[in-house]
């Protein structure tokens, strides 16, 4: 159950990752980046969760310097709060999903028949994945954002960086695509957490996004490679997740 946490939390923090564009708005114009507005007036009209969204086919390649794991997934988002993530081998077979509805979080374990049981906070105590910080799994922003420096002539990159309680988020964006190109998530003594790239934008089914996220963990020595193959934006469909009777129910405390 340790691995498929681990993977889980790891395809959540690159599922669409920031940034879905909207084609016909681009935030990050001379008219709306400037010393008078603050990065919280329309940072926030990036958020992915503005609309609920279906990736179909994904193919994550994680590996953590002892073993090494090639599956394949899709994520449906119900809006505002509510995911399903469905996980499966090479082969096409599932072997686990798993759903959160805002404070608790279900794992089934499709091989074992047991479905596991929880509140958000144990994922965080036991594998150190921040429940505040869902969103930005999601490719949000959270917390209090604010642009750090724009280097428009060299890059054409807008730096922003959002703060928590426990932790501080960096962002890269794009200025002409309206993209995050990179970020990073680190604690507020200064460790790092995890840091992201983006790569090869796509655009297909009214959504523009990377169809290739590389995620680096040092501290847990893990490289987690995604590739979105198909995606549904926006997607207005229910989220629904149903136990069967033949599964063992383990609670996680």
């Amino acid at each position: 159950m340790q691995k498929i946490v681990i993977v889980f939390s790891l395809v959540f923090f690159f599922s669409g990752c920031s940034v879905f564009h909207r084609p016909e708005r681009n935030i990050f114009t001379h008219e709306r980046v400037g010393k008078s507005v603050s990065g919280d007036q329309y940072i926030r009209e990036l958020n992915l969760t503005e609309n609920g969204f279906y990736i179909k086919l994904m193919d994550i390649d994680y590996t953590d310097g002892k073993t090494e794991s090639n599956i394949a997934g899709s994520v449906r988002f119900e809006k505002p709060d509510k995911y399903l993530i469905a996980l499966r081998s090479k082969t096409g077979i599932e072997f686990s999903r798993i759903f959160l509805n805002g404070d608790s979080i279900f794992i089934l374990d499709r091989l074992k028949h047991i479905v596991y049981k929880g509140p958000l906070k144990y994922v965080k105590k036991s594998y150190g994945f921040p429940v505040e910080i869902l969103p930005v799994m999601l490719g949000d922003f959270v917390g209090k954002c604010q642009i750090i420096d724009e280097r428009e002539h060299k890059e054409n990159i807008v730096n922003v960086k959002c703060f928590m309680p426990e932790f501080v988020l960096e962002y890269q964006l794009d200025r002409e695509k309206g993209k995050v190109v990179s970020s990073r998530v680190e604690t507020r003594l200064g460790n790092d957490v995890s840091t992201m790239r983006y790569e090869k934008f796509k655009k297909e089914n009214g959504a523009f996004f990377p169809g290739k996220i590389v995620m680096i963990n040092d501290a847990r020595k893990v490289s987690v490679v995604v590739k979105i193959r198909k995606i549904q934006y926006p997607w207005n469909e229910k989220v629904e997740f149903n136990i069967g009777k033949r599964y063992e129910i383990i609670e996680l405390l």
